[in-house]
């Protein structure tokens, strides 16, 4: 019998376990994209938004900033960034999620070879003991955390560049003004841009925090592995619960299918409590890496002196002293290049500043905006990643 062309597309999709993760990898970073765009914008405004004591902010709260940029920009305003954000989801989950699934293998496989093992249980024992105060976390655990780890590094040094793209066009605003002109008009041209006036190591600014940031990834997968588990009664008993009647986990697991697969609330219960809780533990690194991203390590400046001159001095500027041609939009191409000291150097120094002149709420500026949005983007995303795994 012969076969259709969705047969023999299914078979080689069931078959190529590598060309299954590209494409669950692809698909769910595509979905997290569009998702999340518009609450990406009012997370990095807010995140990039200085603030000087005794001045009102131009943005306060989630949906008075949801509101403000649609009011004044638009719906283009909302979904600024959308394109790099395509462009950088989709490499950042097949890479993720093929290295993730690759290095799992391996790792269980080959794993008695490390010697680091012991180690890695005794700090691990005491992270998941809350979950689970009776039980001690075995080698699949480690396994977990360490494939993790490969996976978020390769994505973060892949993807750095597109991440820096989208983060600049997100936070400029689509109505130049004195202090925050109109640089970039598109990828290609905020591309072209950075690397012609700022070197191409502008594109791997924020590489530091970002690296740091692979503690938001060590902290939930190994969780959500383990979550999974329980939600299939691995590790739990049938008196788990004190009630017989109200029991959420049994010997014979919760919320399964009957082929013994997770349901669909089971894994979106299981997905957003791990991304709640890596989102709150890790939170500030996304703070210093936005100001990090957004600052420009050389500004163009006018040398023409009939041109008129803009120059900021505002304390709780991105940069020391910033001077800028009010005709930069049109003339951007035309303008020298001045490098001045960055106000922002380095992880440490970062948050050393942003702590004294903005005090320690800084470091969390946006995140209820952050918490609205990556949990059910994240939740979402791990479904349907998931889900087509399944197919």
């Amino acid at each position: 019998m012969t076969s259709t062309p969705y047969e023999m597309a299914h078979g080689l999709f069931k078959d190529h376990e590598t060309l299954r993760q590209v494409v669950a990898g692809g698909t769910s970073g595509l979905v997290s994209a569009v998702l999340v765009t518009p609450l990406d914008v009012v997370k990095i405004r807010l995140q990039n938004q200085p603030r000087t004591p005794g001045a009102t902010p131009r943005y306060a709260g989630t949906f008075a900033t949801l509101a403000t940029i649609a009011r004044e920009e638009g719906i283009r305003g909302l979904f600024s960034g959308l394109s790099p954000s395509v462009l950088a989801y989709l490499p950042d989950r097949i890479i993720w999620f093929s290295v993730y699934h690759h290095s799992k293998r391996f790792l269980a496989a080959e794993f008695r070879a490390f010697l680091f093992e012991a180690l890695l249980l005794t700090l691990l024992m005491f992270a998941f003991s809350f979950f689970h105060p009776d039980s001690r976390p075995d080698g699949n655990t480690a396994v977990h955390l360490i494939a993790t780890l490969a996976a978020s590094v390769a994505c973060t040094i892949a993807v750095c560049p597109l991440w820096v793209i989208r983060t600049r066009l997100m936070a400029q605003s689509h109505i130049p003004e004195p202090h925050s002109p109109h640089y970039y008009s598109s990828t290609s041209n905020a591309f072209s841009k950075i690397v012609k006036y700022e070197g191409f190591g502008a594109l791997y600014s924020g590489l530091g925090p970002s690296l740091l940031g692979v503690t938001h990834s060590l902290i939930m997968f190994p969780l959500y592995e383990r979550l999974k588990l329980d939600f299939k009664g691995n590790f739990c008993s049938a008196n788990l619960w004190n009630s017989d009647e109200s029991m959420l986990l049994t010997e014979n697991g919760y919320g399964l299918n009957p082929d013994g697969s997770l349901t669909n609330s089971s894994i979106l219960i299981a997905s957003s409590i791990a991304k709640c809780v890596a989102s709150l533990a890790t939170y500030p690194h996304e703070v210093v890496r936005t100001r990090l991203q957004t600052q420009k390590i050389r500004i163009l400046a006018n040398s023409d002196s009939s041109a008129a001159a803009i120059t900021n001095s505002r304390p709780n500027s991105n940069f020391a002293s910033i001077s800028y041609s009010s005709k930069l939009t049109p003339n951007f191409d035309q303008q020298s290049v001045t490098a001045i000291e960055p106000k922002y150097r380095g992880v440490i120094q970062t948050v050393k500043v942003l702590i004294r002149e903005e005090g320690w709420i800084s470091l969390y500026r946006g995140l209820s905006t952050s918490i609205i949005r990556q949990v059910p983007a994240g939740a979402i995303s791990l479904w349907v990643y998931e889900l087509i795994l399944k197919v």
